[in-house]
């Protein structure tokens, strides 16, 4: 066989090549979809979802993998691997709730990450809760930083002194503490500072008989925090 023959060969070969390369995704059918997130399994119903785009062509169903990822609210990343021999790996990151809001009015809970970014919306929760009137409005809000700072104060306070709930006003905090007193938090300024400066206050009062019993309100919105007996 002459060179000038085989050259041909070779070349008819590469082009059959690229053409099955480029024709391929679309026509070659998706025979499974698995799912895992950092939490194990996916959940049943976004499986569910996943599996109705198995007997598409894998440029279809890769489209419409991506489209639904990006749709889902619960979704914080995700990457879609190709699986040999026709088939696709979904791996993803789920956000996890780590505030609740509780509204009076629609008498629900809005589940935050730790971003701000309402997730869910529940008739119960187990998380510190922050109640109010009007404080969201729905699933993919992002909640302002005045929120999200009640919130962190929230959080801290729940770490120290167990407490899971708290009131929210127009320009503060409320936070019941359980056998002591009524804390009143700025909604801005350093939760660090905010948080040392009660726990100094409560310590110090403790350690004198019935000191924390004794207090009724102590008001960090001031520079120098106000505590009322």
């Amino acid at each position: 066989m002459g060179k000038k023959k085989k050259s041909l060969i070779f070349l008819g070969l590469f082009l059959i090549f690229v053409i099955l390369a480029v024709a391929a995704p679309g026509i070659i059918p998706v025979k499974e979809i698995s799912c895992q997130s950092q939490f194990g399994p996916c959940r049943s119903e976004l499986e569910n979802s996943l599996k109705t785009f198995e007997g598409k062509s894998l440029k279809e169903a890769r489209a419409g993998i991506k489209s639904l990822l990006k749709a889902d609210v619960l979704i914080d990343s995700f990457d879609v691997r190709f699986k040999l021999p026709s088939g696709y790996e979904v791996l993803l990151i789920e956000k996890k709730p780590v505030y609740a809001l509780w509204d009076l009015g629609k008498k629900a809970a809005a589940l935050v990450d730790r971003q701000g970014y309402i997730i869910a919306i529940v008739p119960s929760t187990n998380l510190p809760t922050l109640k109010g009137d009007n404080l969201f409005e729905g699933v993919g809000q992002t909640l302002g930083e005045e929120k999200l700072f009640a919130l962190e104060v929230l959080s801290q306070m729940f770490q120290f002194y167990q407490v899971k709930e708290g009131a929210l006003s127009k320009d503060s905090l409320i936070i019941e503490v359980d056998d002591g007193p009524r804390v009143i938090f700025p909604l801005q300024g350093d939760k660090g500072v905010l948080i040392s400066s009660l726990r100094l206050i409560i310590s110090k009062l403790e350690s004198e008989e019935g000191g924390k019993s004794k207090l009724a309100i102590i008001d960090l919105r001031y520079k120098n925090p106000v505590v009322t007996y």
